[in-house]
């Protein structure tokens, strides 16, 4: 959509928001489920070590609508504390004690 509308003075973007607190994200993990350390898994995977905010991805929003973000096209916003660039899922999954 951005290389057919970008001529068309039309800019695509996306955001792609992980481990935002929300009513659905605190329904979904609930605090007594399984043995899954949840403040643990967001020491370990996410770098700012906190769970992103529902305003924090409204201010992309607003970013990306404003002419701000005029040169912006095709792009994907990973908004995810760093969740991305800290490479692999896998390692954060296995319980402290088997490491």
């Amino acid at each position: 959509m951005a290389v057919e509308y970008g001529p068309k003075n039309v800019r695509v973007n996306c955001i792609a928001p992980a481990a935002i607190l929300t009513t659905m994200l605190r329904q979904s993990n609930p605090e007594n489920s399984s043995n899954f350390d949840e403040k643990d898994f967001l020491y370990r995977r996410t770098p700012l070590r906190r769970y992103g905010t529902p305003e924090e991805i409204a201010r992309i929003a607003l970013f990306l609508a404003s002419d701000d973000s005029s040169y912006l096209n095709g792009t994907i916003i990973a908004a995810d504390g760093g969740i991305t660039i800290n490479g692999d899922l896998s390692p954060a999954l296995v319980p402290q004690s088997n490491l």
